[in-house]
C-alpha cells in the first residue's frame, strides 16, 4: 500500500477516532435524521397531506427523498467544519509541516464525511421501511440514491471546506453555512410540494 494511501487512511481514522469519543454525537449523528424527520415531521403531516399533491402513497413516501436530500445538505456543508477548527487550533499548521501529502488532508475528511452521510442515509432508508417506504427499483435504487447522494455530498463539502480555508473564524463559518443552507431548504419541494 502507498504512503499516499496509508496517510488518508490514518487521518480518515483520526475523524472515526473523534467521532467514537463523542458518544452524544455518534448517536445524535446517525439517530436525528431518521428521529426528527421521518418519525415526527412525517406523522405531523400526514394526515394534511394530499396523496394526488404529493404524488406518492403517503406523505412519508414524498418525504424520505427530501430527508435524504436535506441530510446529504446539511452533512456536506458541515464538513468543513472540523477543518476550521484544527485550523483556529494550530494542528492543522503542525499537521501540514510534516512531510506529508496536503492533499490527503482533505481526501481524508471528504472520505470521513460521505461514510457518515452513506450510513444515515442506509438509517433512514431502514426506518423509511419499516413504514413500507421501499425505493421502486429494490437494492439498484438504494445504490443510485448513495451514489446520488455521494456527488451532491462532495460538491457541498468542497464548498464547506473552501469557505473553512478562506475564513478566519468559525463565526464567519456558520454565518456562511446559513447564508447557504437556509434558503436552499426553504426554496426545495423536500418537506412541501410545489404543487
Amino acid at each position: 500500500m502507498s504512503a499516499y494511501v496509508q496517510e488518508i487512511g490514518a487521518l480518515t481514522m483520526r475523524w472515526v477516532r473523534r467521532l467514537s469519543r463523542e458518544k452524544f454525537s455518534l448517536v445524535f449523528t446517525l439517530v436525528q435524521p431518521m428521529l426528527f424527520w421521518l418519525i415526527f415531521f412525517g406523522n405531523l403531516f400526514q394526515r394534511t397531506a394530499d396523496a394526488q399533491v404529493v404524488q406518492a402513497p403517503n406523505y412519508i413516501s414524498f418525504l424520505v427523498a427530501g430527508v435524504v436530500v436535506m441530510t446529504v445538505l446539511n452533512n456536506g456543508l458541515a464538513g468543513g467544519v472540523d477543518l476550521l477548527f484544527d485550523k483556529e487550533n494550530g494542528f492543522l499548521e503542525r499537521l501540514l509541516s510534516t512531510p506529508i501529502h496536503r492533499t490527503s488532508v482533505v481526501l481524508s475528511r471528504f472520505l470521513f464525511v460521505m461514510t457518515i452521510t452513506c450510513l444515515q442515509i442506509l438509517v433512514i432508508l431502514g426506518v423509511a421501511a419499516l413504514f413500507g417506504v421501499r425505493p421502486a427499483t429494490g437494492f439498484l435504487g438504494v445504490a443510485v440514491i448513495l451514489f446520488i447522494g455521494m456527488l451532491f455530498g462532495v460538491g457541498l463539502t468542497a464548498i464547506s471546506m473552501a469557505i473553512a480555508f478562506s475564513v478566519k473564524s468559525h463565526g464567519d463559518f456558520f454565518s456562511a453555512l446559513g447564508f447557504l443552507s437556509l434558503p436552499l431548504i426553504f426554496l426545495s419541494s423536500a418537506l412541501v410540494p410545489l404543487a
